[in-house]
């Protein structure tokens, strides 16, 4: 209504930290910060934010190349003549341009060769039509999407089988926000694999360190290496993976074993908090209970018509949620406690005047918490966590069934314990 009045196409680049605004966008790009700012130097018009040094950096470089329209146009410097630089900007995009500028529509030969052509996703985040409840047609859609030639990260994906270091056929996917949102990316993308007959690969090698931060090498799982070609026959975006098969109302999630039978913690990782935990706190059994104050659990707890549940519980209420994301200990001693176990807090530091009154606040690092949280004799998580639903079901591998608020997660069931040799 008021930046755009050519009714350009419009691609977001945002921080996603607002996902119900962001949301209202029709594209959304998905390349690394890096490059976003590059691009929003090139596109025909461009709306930035006034408080943002961000904007100011794309402002310059975009008054450099003569695209003097940026709004809003009363909180930027005047565009003058004067700022354009005689530089040869050659870069080659799409001859449309990102965002529906005509740029650069000749390059030279050298430039075609040395410079890759940006790409901008066609739907949502990292290209994908992002749905609660996909059918299972919208379902083959996503994975036939096209990853560019030089993959997710950097990595080179063909499709020549006569190129291949590696004959497997994989089922490729780049990783989905950060830590319980990544583990959930590998292990939802991994159930999808299997259903497809397929191995899983994670194709984006920016992400290799995370991964060996958190898990030992794994036969079950390809990580590749920069420059390294595989065989990619289906492509997921990390976005897609995380959402295959999500649901997050009152139909529940259905329980995921890959995620305990693949991707548990290193093994030194889970040796060191054993030995961390039986220092701390002894041999005594604990309740463990996660709090965050983030003020996106409230606006999940409330969303839609139930609430944004992930733990898989049918009957879990706005009610139940709106509290938890306000946990004291008075809740939790009333409601959650009833063998009156030691408690202790593990929590995000975000509310002290809730937190203070815990009589014990853990204060190991969060890599070393989540497999705590899943030692405890019993546990009080939070529904809207993705940290709670890892937990849970590392918790239910080792056959500790007992989570607070128990209609908001899966029902603990025997088959879902694992040998102790797995550990």
């Amino acid at each position: 209504s008021r930046f755009n009045p050519r009714n350009l196409p419009v691609v977001l680049f945002t921080d996603g930290r607002n996902e119900t605004l962001d949301s209202t966008f029709p594209v959304i790009d998905s390349h690394n910060f890096t490059d976003q700012i590059w691009m929003m130097t090139l596109t025909a018009e461009h709306v930035g934010i006034p408080v943002s040094t961000v904007d100011l950096v794309v402002n310059h470089w975009r008054y450099a190349q003569g695209r003097g329209k940026i709004y809003p146009t009363e909180c930027y410097n005047e565009f003058k003549e004067e700022y354009v630089m005689d530089q040869g900007f050659k870069l080659r995009v799409p001859s449309e341009g990102v965002g529906g500028g005509s740029i650069e529509e000749n390059p030279t030969p050298e430039n075609d060769k040395n410079e890759s052509e940006l790409q901008v996703p066609l739907e949502g985040v990292g290209g994908e039509s992002i749905e609660e409840n996909p059918t299972p047609e919208d379902d083959q859609n996503k994975l036939e999407l096209e990853v560019p030639s030089e993959g997710v990260g950097g990595v080179s994906i063909e499709n020549d089988q006569t190129r291949q270091n590696d004959q497997k056929e994989y089922l490729c996917i780049g990783l989905f926000a950060d830590n319980c949102n990544r583990i959930l990316s590998l292990a939802r993308g991994k159930r999808k694999a299997e259903e497809l007959g397929l191995e899983l690969c994670m194709v984006d090698s920016r992400m290799n360190d995370w991964y060996y931060s958190w898990f030992d090498p794994s036969p079950h799982v390809k990580i590749t290496q920069p420059g390294e070609m595989v065989n990619c026959v289906r492509n997921m975006t990390g976005k897609q993976a995380y959402y295959h098969d999500f649901k997050n109302q009152r139909a529940g999630n259905p329980f995921l074993p890959q995620l305990a039978k693949y991707f548990l913690p290193r093994k030194d990782l889970r040796e060191r908090v054993e030995k961390a935990m039986a220092t701390t706190y002894g041999e005594t059994p604990i309740l463990s209970v996660h709090r965050r104050n983030h003020r996106s659990c409230w606006w999940r707890a409330t969303e839609g018509t139930y609430g944004r549940n992930v733990g898989g519980g049918t009957n879990c209420s706005k009610s139940t949620m709106v509290t938890m994301c306000g946990l004291s200990y008075a809740d939790v001693q009333s409601r959650f406690n009833p063998r009156n176990l030691p408690v202790v807090l593990f929590t995000d530091g975000r509310n002290e005047t809730l937190d203070s009154t815990f009589p014990v606040i853990d204060s190991h690092n969060f890599t070393d918490q989540i497999w705590m949280m899943t030692l405890t004799a019993e546990h009080v998580g939070i529904p809207v966590s993705t940290v709670d639903l890892v937990v849970n079901h590392w918790r239910y591998a080792q056959g500790r069934g007992k989570i607070y608020p128990t209609e908001c997660y899966n029902e603990f069931k025997e088959e879902y314990v694992m040998d102790p040799s797995h550990f």
